[in-house]
C-alpha cells in the first residue's frame, strides 16, 4: 500500500545510531524507516516501541487525526436487544438444531417475558404504594430533608432519561437497517452461506473511503413485518415503562416518610430500571454476547453525522432540570395532584 512503509527495525542497530532515518536524506540507503519529510516521527517513542516489540513495525506516512474518524450507533446490552437480534445473528443450522433453538431462542424469549412481567409488577405496586401514602399523609413530602429529596429525584430522573434515550437510539439503529429487498438480499444471504455454513441472517458489509477509513453497515435488511414486531413488542413496552417510571417513579421517591426511606426508594427505583441489563449480564451465555456484540454496531463516516444530535446532551440537561422541578412541585406541593388520577385499593380483578 502507498500509505504505509514496512520497517525492519526490531533489533536493527541502525535504529540507535542517530536520526538519519528522520531527516529524509536520499543518501541514507540503510535507513530503517523510509518516509517523507512531511511525516515526522518521535524517535524516542519509536526506539521505546522497538525495544518492547522487538520485531518489524509498519509506520504510516501521515500522522492520523483522531477527530477525522468514524462514529458508531449500537444497541444496548440488554434483554430488549437480544430478544429480536438473536434470531437473525444465529445461523440457520443452529436454529434447526433442537438444543440450540431451546438454549438460544426459547430461553431469551422466556427471559424477556419474565423481565417485562417483573418490571410491570413493580410499576403496579409503585402506584399502589403512592395511593397508600396519600391516604396516610395529606402531604407526601412533609418529613425529610428537602435538599436530599431533590437530589434523589434528580438522580432517578437522570437514570430514567438514560433509559428513554436508549429506546430512542434503538429506534435510530432500526432506521439505519435497510428495508428487505427479496431479490437482492436473498442473493447476499445465499452467497454468505455458501462461503460459510454457519453464517447468520444478518451479515455486515465494509465500506472504505479515499482516506482509508472503514465503516460497517448491514448488508441486508428487515422485512416490514419484522420491523413492526420490534417496534410493537420491544420498543413500545420499553418506552411505556420509561415514561411510567418517570412519572410514578418520582412519586414513589417523593412518597418516602424520612431520609432513610428516601434513599431506599431511590435505590429500589434504580434496580427496576437496570433489571433488563442485570438479566442480560447474568443469564445470557458469553458466546451469544459475542455474536450480538459484533452485530449491534453500525459505524458511519464523519460526514454522515446528524449535527442536530450534538444538541441532545444540552436538551437532556434542561429537560432533566425541568422534570425534577415539575414533579417535585406536582407531588410535594399540590394537595390533589392530577398525576394520581385513579384510586385503587390494590386488589386485582381476579383476586
Amino acid at each position: 500500500r502507498k500509505d504505509r512503509t514496512t520497517s525492519t527495525m526490531g533489533r536493527n542497530p541502525s535504529l540507535s545510531n542517530g536520526s538519519d532515518h528522520l531527516s529524509g536524506n536520499a543518501d541514507t540507503e540503510k535507513a530503517s524507516v523510509v518516509q517523507e519529510d512531511t511525516s515526522p516521527i518521535d524517535k524516542k517513542a519509536l526506539d521505546l516501541l522497538c525495544k518492547k516489540v522487538g520485531e518489524d513495525i509498519q509506520v504510516f506516512h501521515v500522522p492520523e487525526d483522531p477527530s477525522d474518524g468514524i462514529w458508531s450507533l449500537f444497541l444496548p446490552k440488554s434483554i430488549y436487544s437480544t430478544v429480536f437480534m438473536l434470531p437473525v445473528t444465529v445461523s440457520m443450522r443452529s436454529l434447526r438444531d433442537k438444543d440450540s433453538f431451546i438454549s438460544i431462542i426459547i430461553t431469551q424469549v422466556v427471559l424477556y417475558i419474565t423481565v417485562i412481567s417483573v418490571q410491570g409488577a413493580f410499576m403496579i405496586n409503585m402506584y399502589r404504594i403512592i395511593g397508600e401514602q396519600r391516604k396516610e399523609n395529606t402531604e407526601l413530602c412533609a418529613e425529610g430533608d428537602p435538599i436530599l429529596r431533590v437530589l434523589c429525584l434528580a438522580a432517578n430522573v437522570s437514570f430514567i432519561f438514560g433509559d428513554i434515550l436508549e429506546t430512542v437510539n434503538m429506534y435510530r439503529w432500526l432506521n439505519c437497517v435497510p428495508a428487505w429487498n427479496r431479490k437482492i438480499h436473498k442473493k447476499i444471504l445465499n452467497f454468505c452461506r455458501k462461503r460459510q455454513t454457519d453464517a447468520s441472517s444478518f451479515p455486515m458489509q465494509r465500506y472504505k473511503n479515499s482516506a482509508g477509513l472503514e465503516v460497517r453497515k448491514p448488508a441486508v435488511g428487515f422485512t416490514i413485518m419484522y420491523r413492526m414486531v420490534i417496534i410493537v413488542m420491544v420498543l413500545l413496552p420499553k418506552l411505556i415503562l420509561g415514561l411510567w417510571l418517570l412519572i410514578y417513579g418520582t412519586g414513589f421517591v417523593a412518597s418516602a416518610d424520612n431520609n432513610s426511606d428516601l434513599i431506599l426508594n431511590s435505590v429500589a427505583l434504580l434496580f427496576i430500571i437496570q433489571l433488563d441489563d442485570v438479566s442480560y449480564n447474568l443469564l445470557t451465555p458469553d458466546a451469544h454476547k459475542s455474536w450480538l456484540l459484533h452485530s449491534f454496531e453500525i459505524t458511519f463516516f464523519k460526514e454522515e453525522e446528524n449535527k442536530i444530535m450534538r444538541w441532545l446532551p444540552f436538551v437532556c440537561f434542561w429537560a432533566i432540570l425541568t422534570c425534577v422541578a415539575t414533579f417535585y412541585y406536582t407531588w410535594c406541593k399540590l394537595d390533589n395532584t392530577p398525576l394520581y388520577f385513579f384510586e385503587w385499593d390494590g386488589k386485582l380483578p381476579w383476586s
